[in-house]
């Protein structure tokens, strides 16, 4: 990946944005090389717009 995104673990709660605690969505799901899946989430909130990972590990 290009750009460095903070990397948070994934829970069986919703996901929140860290920074505000809206929803947010999920744009895009892969498998990193040690095939975890990684979760690329963007916050809700259209002033935060925070872009962050989710990963099981």
């Amino acid at each position: 990946m290009e750009n460095e995104l903070d990397t948070f673990l994934m829970s069986d709660q919703t996901v929140t944005c860290p920074n505000c605690g809206a929803r947010t969505d999920f744009q895009e799901v892969f498998e990193d090389e040690a095939k975890v899946v990684v979760q690329i989430h963007q916050c809700f909130d259209e002033k935060c717009q925070y872009k962050f990972e989710v990963t099981e590990f």
